[in-house]
């Protein structure tokens, strides 16, 4: 805001509606005398807005990394990621290069680490650039803990590792039934039912978070997967629930395109005791539901609750012996033999740079254990995919995976 303006625009509205006593004359005189210091006052009252880069909790920091020799206890930043935080902890060390007899000599450099404690919880390593901050963030999204409160971590890697706890249980199940002798099977069981244990604690963390913040976006979460892993979590799921269970599991294939007012769908979710679920007319479509017409009443229900109808009985036989058939279907780790063929003919070797995300290196067809592995390399990290998984829950970021497919490589999906 320009103070000289708004002094100019002050005095206008004196002056068409002066104070009763004060003629215009005395306003104008009063003003030429005292203008440098009025203008001052304005410019101290109403600072300009400082140049800087946005970030996306609506704080403001600087273009120019700070200088790793200033970097201090208590000192405020904001990360290259745009998390804003304070750095609590400073290392400076010193390395010696000594060249054995080459009569050159001995070189000194200080290397300085940091750690930083982020406005929303955590505490991490300063890996990247550290920014001045301009302006503290309007409001902060707080971190996930899964531990009750011990230990933080972002969203993002919170749910992938809810998401990995859950497929820990079915590599132990499947390690159990592969198991030869009966002291490993049982070891494995034994696994297998803490890790399902871990898993519910881990999910009933994160869907605490989720109710408090359910509009903010995560990476890799999707109201289908969470509802997949709620449901894996019923310790005696009622039959209504394991319709939906079956339903969700291959739910990818189906989508909100398909559906349109008029059609006939089969509701999962209002199965009966028995298994069996009613067909009922689809009114409309809102967001990811289905709204459906159940004798005069409208019913919200999940596009991947329901199907929709092949035949006009009414009836649709989802039992247990339903489910059992299609997870039949699956091959070891729910990866089919087309998803590993589709993966296998997109892979390609290559390297390159991916701008401030740094090298990218993509190894095709390593072979593990069971499955043919194809491997993304960032930042130090391996990133292994199946055709049908991440191992150990671990996806690379977005931008990764975005400028891996920009290069015609469709192997990671």
């Amino acid at each position: 805001m320009n103070p000289e303006l708004l002094l100019d625009a002050a005095v206008a509205l004196v002056r068409a509606s002066p104070p009763d006593g004060i003629a215009p004359e005395y306003v104008d005189g009063f003003v030429a005398r005292h203008r440098g210091e009025l203008v001052a006052l304005l410019a101290a009252a109403f600072p300009p807005e400082p140049a800087g880069v946005p970030t996306h909790d609506g704080g403001l920091r600087g273009e120019v990394p700070i200088p790793k020799e200033e970097y201090a206890e208590g000192l405020r930043i904001v990360t290259e990621a745009g998390d804003h935080g304070a750095i609590s902890e400073v290392t400076r060390f010193r390395m010696r290069s000594v060249m054995l007899y080459s009569g050159e000599p001995a070189r000194e450099e200080i290397h300085i680490t940091a750690r930083v404690r982020l406005d929303s919880g955590r505490e991490e390593h300063l890996g990247g650039e550290a920014y001045p901050e301009l302006r503290r963030p309007n409001a902060v999204v707080p971190d996930v803990s899964l531990d009750g409160g011990r230990t933080f971590m972002a969203p993002s890697y919170a749910w992938a590792t809810v998401s990995a706890a859950f497929r820990r249980i079915g590599e132990y199940a499947e390690k159990a039934s592969n198991a030869r002798k009966p002291d490993m099977r049982q070891k494995w069981s034994q696994e297998a039912t803490a890790a399902r244990a871990t898993f519910r604690r881990h999910l009933a963390s994160f869907l605490a978070w989720r109710r408090e913040w359910p509009s903010v976006p995560v990476e890799n979460l999707t109201a289908l997967g969470l509802r997949r892993l709620e449901l894996a979590a019923i310790p005696e799921p009622t039959a209504a629930d394991r319709a939906e269970a079956q339903r969700t599991i291959g739910a990818s294939s189906r989508t909100l395109a398909t559906w349109s007012a008029g059609d006939r769908a089969v509701v999962y979710g209002l199965a009966g005791g028995d298994g069996s679920a009613p067909v009922l007319p689809v009114v409309r479509v809102e967001g990811e539901d289905l709204v459906v017409d159940q004798d005069g009443r409208e019913l919200v229900v999940p596009y991947w609750m329901a199907d929709h109808a092949r035949n006009d009985s009414g009836v649709t036989d989802v039992t247990d012996a339903a489910i059992q058939r299609w997870m039949g279907t699956q091959t070891r780790g729910g990866v089919t033999g087309d998803q590993r063929a589709a993966a296998a003919a997109g892979c390609v070797d290559v390297t390159f740079q991916a701008g401030a995300l740094g090298e990218v290196r993509v190894v095709c067809g390593q072979d593990g254990r069971r499955d043919v592995w194809h491997n993304i390399w960032h930042r130090g990290t391996r990133y292994g995919y199946n055709g049908g998984r991440w191992a150990k829950g671990m996806v690379p970021p977005a931008g990764v995976l975005e400028q891996i497919r920009a290069r015609g490589i469709t192997a990671f999906g």
